[in-house]
């Protein structure tokens, strides 16, 4: 199920712009506008601007059309422009948790945010996002074997050198022992686990402070801690442990899943 798009704009924000990952019609405007147009026959069209700073504009376009009235929000952004960032931005207190685009503009101080990606719920107010979703060259969250079974979700980067792509990504992650070299597929980086745990998971600082813990549901929850590289603690049915800032907590369930023990 996709979110509906929407966009929120703070004037007393930081000079600073952030966008969330996937979101293409931010950088192809005049592509959506023709797109919207051709939703039936145009009849009127109205086109508010607002700069929202320099090199960034809002247009509110309102179209009246055979098939009724449109109301599209678009971004138009100059990223010729040296003071403006994009960013792909979640929750920073916990990476699963929903909110809403406003409260995600305001924890990042971003003058302007528009909601992108699709999603499914977890349950308890979680969703893991079906897309990879990458800030600052860093991994905020991903999947294991996304676009597996063929290029079906295309995906918008911005590079270093402030290139746009959109392409087809595909995915794999393994967690691999040191001691024998057995490996293992990480389902789910810093997303909930899509299989009750049958699976191993990795949860850093992006997730949150803390681990899961064990719990009423999962009592022999299995997780790994490690920092810098090293193993430092292998936890089992205890309750949540701070994540390591420089590290990450491998997780599964040792009554479906007994990789982490049999190996580290």
């Amino acid at each position: 199920m996709k979110r509906v798009s929407s966009t929120q704009i703070s004037k007393k924000a930081k000079r600073f712009l952030a966008v969330l990952l996937s979101l293409v019609i931010l950088l192809l405007a005049p592509v959506f506008e023709a797109y919207a147009s051709a939703v039936g026959t145009l009849i009127k069209s109205f086109t508010e601007e607002q700069e929202v700073t320099a090199g960034v504009v809002h247009k509110k376009v309102t179209q009246f059309t055979s098939e009724g009235w449109l109301s599209i929000n678009i971004l138009q952004v100059d990223l010729t422009n040296p003071y403006i960032k994009l960013k792909a931005m979640t929750n920073t207190t916990n990476s699963t948790k929903l909110t809403n685009v406003k409260n995600i503009a305001a924890s990042n101080s971003a003058v302007a945010a528009v909601n992108a990606n699709f999603y499914f719920s977890t349950g308890n107010g979680n969703a893991n996002a079906l897309g990879p979703v990458i800030s600052d060259g860093k991994i905020v969250s991903m999947s294991h074997n996304f676009n597996a079974n063929g290029s079906t979700m295309a995906t918008f980067s911005l590079d270093s050198f402030r290139m746009p792509s959109i392409d087809y990504w595909k995915t794999e992650m393994y967690i691999i022992s040191p001691l024998n070299g057995a490996s293992q597929e990480i389902t789910n980086y810093n997303r909930m686990s899509s299989y009750n745990f049958r699976d191993v998971i990795v949860l850093d600082r992006n997730y949150g402070k803390m681990s899961l813990g064990a719990s009423a549901q999962y009592p022999d929850l299995v997780e790994m801690v490690v920092e810098n590289n090293i193993v430092k603690e292998i936890r089992i049915g205890q309750p949540p442990v701070e994540i390591p800032e420089n590290g990450y907590v491998a997780v599964s369930y040792a009554v479906k899943n007994n990789f982490i023990m049999d190996n580290f």
